[in-house]
């Protein structure tokens, strides 16, 4: 993609870089646990409803196994929303917090969607090392 052509016009584009999505399987509560696969990476993606006192909150947890380490970029924000701080991004209706802890996340982006520039999308690179990992995020609902 250029800035000339800022999307991609292949609709197979993410198939031919590896990309596939593997299907999903429920828990006990029917909480959906979405399968990925990027090149030799597989990924879960689920997110679990947490009430903390009183504060609406949505764990979003990714869990990662490669076979060495690889670095990919995840889009963790989409919308109209502005930088807290390092760490934090907000919408009206939504906090995002990305944990301090030995987080993977090595860079940040914050750009325009190419076919809407009035909306914003947050991009992360995350250095997945070898083996079994995981990295949490937090949205909190506001409204």
């Amino acid at each position: 993609m250029t800035k000339e052509a800022p999307t991609n016009p292949n609709p197979l584009y993410p198939k031919n870089v590896g990309y596939q999505f593997r299907g999903y399987y429920l828990d006990e509560q029917s909480v959906p646990t979405f399968q990925y696969r990027s090149g030799t990476l597989e990924i879960e993606d689920r997110t679990i409803a947490i009430d903390d006192g009183g504060t609406q909150q949505l764990k979003r947890i990714l869990r990662f196994e490669s076979p060495e380490p690889q670095t990919v970029w995840f889009r963790a924000f989409v919308g109209d929303f502005s930088r807290e701080s390092d760490r934090v991004y907000r919408s009206d209706r939504l906090r995002l917090t990305i944990p301090v802890t030995e987080s993977p996340v090595t860079e940040s982006k914050v750009r325009p969607l190419p076919d809407d520039p009035k909306r914003l999308e947050l991009v992360l690179r995350l250095q997945v090392p070898q083996g079994e990992s995981t990295m949490e995020f937090l949205y909190e609902l506001l409204k």
